[in-house]
């Protein structure tokens, strides 16, 4: 194995696992079937449109690339490139997969029984933010860490936890499920500032600090002739280029809330006003 790949090596040579394939094949032969049998009807045509399949298969193949290009098989190598397939687990494809799914077919999910009480777990805000903290921060810092766990987990398994918790984070600020706890402005933009500060915590820790925190790559021989500490140091700048977009997406979210509120309040205020009597 050469410890200097290019990026044509590391894009283009495959390290196919059947569960993760054929787990592919499965979402992708679902979503295909449906969509293709919705979009025989007028109404159908209108619900799925184009963009929706382009966003799924995008998600699909950013996807796969990340869980089984020669990236899943060097990530023993280099934390960097390590910390960059999480980052698209988590950032780039969740998004893509949520919007692929139609606002109007969403909304008649149902909200009562099994499957609703369900879906009011899964879209709980409260209980996404403390999952997604917890998994940025436990396997990350040294806080909570546990070596023999990381390395366990760092091939296959690490990868599918950021999917799914990125998928319920993404679920969260996209509203997918407008019925089920819904967020205004404001309240959208409080909980993805909450959720992207683990994620920049860590970045900035892993950039600014001059001695390894995480060390399962002690030792090992890194990519591109890269040291322990430099990886760590890339490692940083990835997860903090990956947080900030949220960061900075939620706060201008947060400050149109406030922005909206403040009118609102303005303008009770002039009713008020308005409705007294004039005093002679």
């Amino acid at each position: 194995m050469t410890l200097n790949p290019s990026a044509w090596q590391l894009l283009l040579s495959w390290n196919v696992t059947w569960p993760v394939a054929t787990g592919t094949g499965l979402v992708a032969a679902t979503y295909l079937t449906a969509f293709a049998r919705h979009r025989r009807t007028p109404q159908g045509r209108q619900e799925w449109r184009a963009h929706h399949l382009l966003y799924f298969l995008g998600g699909l193949l950013l996807g796969f690339t990340a869980l089984q290009s020669s990236l899943t098989s060097l990530t023993i190598n280099s934390m960097a490139l390590y910390i960059l397939r999480l980052m698209v687990a988590a950032e780039l494809v969740p998004p893509l997969l949520v919007s692929s799914l139609p606002r109007a077919v969403l909304a008649r999910a149902p909200t009562e029984g099994f499957w609703g009480q369900v879906l009011g777990v899964l879209t709980d805000p409260f209980a996404v933010l403390v999952l997604w903290a917890a998994i940025i921060i436990f396997w990350n810092l040294p806080i909570g860490f546990n070596e023999s766990l990381v390395s366990a987990t760092t091939q296959g398994l690490l990868p599918l936890i950021y999917l799914i918790g990125g998928l319920l984070l993404w679920t969260q600020l996209l509203q997918i499920f407008r019925q089920f706890n819904h967020l205004n402005s404001w309240q959208r933009g409080r909980f993805g500032i909450l959720s992207a500060l683990p994620m920049i915590g860590v970045g900035v820790t892993w950039l600014v600090s001059v001695k390894l925190l995480y060390t399962p790559y002690l030792g090992v021989a890194c990519l591109w002739n890269w040291s322990a500490l430099q990886n760590q140091q890339y490692a940083g700048t990835v997860m903090l280029a990956a947080g900030l977009p949220t960061f900075l997406v939620s706060l201008y979210g947060l400050s149109k809330g406030l922005l909206e509120f403040m009118d609102h309040d303005i303008r009770d205020t002039e009713e008020e006003q308005g409705a007294l009597p004039n005093e002679s």
